[in-house]
């Protein structure tokens, strides 16, 4: 394993040898024509080629990534939500998470933290407890990747009690009220097509985007 600073058309790179691969990281650090200013960009590339080596060796052996901890969780939290459907309850909570965490780091994070974070999302008129629930979840997502990363040494989510959700009482339609909605008219080709799609529904127990998606053969 190797890490060296290189210069290439006027830009600072590190030069990566890992586990037999090379690869090239730009450091956005320029070139300068003032010897002053370049000695202070060369020392600057030097202390990051060198939090680059502590963090590939951590990997190597094992060992806790101390620098990686000292990443913002905001930051850490969006680079997971890129990969994931903006449905879910990661990237639909993160205006939460940022409002809450500030400039908060990884290894700043712990059970009196998310204790705080659950009560600012049960104290949102925004949303409900079921969904605060869900975007708690997420955050013990978030946080068990880095522990997985090594960012972190355990999950402070896993000592903070959950969110507790009602439970739903649903209602349901009994065969007789089925039956008289059947012999009733509501209007017209459009009326009759929404009722057939409700009655299809109700003896299905089909959501309404199964049957959007639903075609004759099937």
């Amino acid at each position: 394993m190797s890490v060296h600073v290189r210069v290439k058309s006027g830009h600072y790179y590190l030069d990566i040898y890992h586990n037999g691969i090379r690869k090239w990281e730009a450091l956005r650090l320029k070139v300068s024509s003032d010897p002053r200013e370049n000695k202070e960009v060369q020392r600057l590339a030097e202390v990051i080629r060198s939090k680059r080596e502590q963090q590939l060796a951590a990997v190597a052996w094992n060992l806790p990534d101390l620098i990686g901890a000292k990443k913002l969780l905001v930051v850490y939290a969006r680079e997971i939500a890129k990969d994931q459907a903006p449905k879910n309850p990661l990237p639909k909570s993160l205006r939460y998470l940022e409002e809450f965490a500030g400039g908060i780091l990884l290894n700043a994070i712990n059970e009196r933290w998310v204790d705080g974070y659950r009560a600012f999302l049960l104290s949102s008129t925004k949303i409900g407890a079921s969904t605060a629930s869900k975007y708690l979840s997420a955050l013990g997502t978030v946080l068990r990747q880095a522990e997985r990363d090594r960012l972190i040494p355990h999950n402070p989510v896993e000592g903070v009690k959950g969110i507790r959700v009602p439970e739903v009482v649903k209602v349901y339609l009994v065969e007789d009220e089925l039956r008289r909605l059947a012999s009733i008219s509501i209007g017209g080709q459009l009326g009759a097509e929404v009722r057939r799609a409700f009655l299809f529904a109700a003896m299905t127990g089909f959501r309404i985007s199964d049957i959007k998606g639903l075609v004759w053969g099937e």
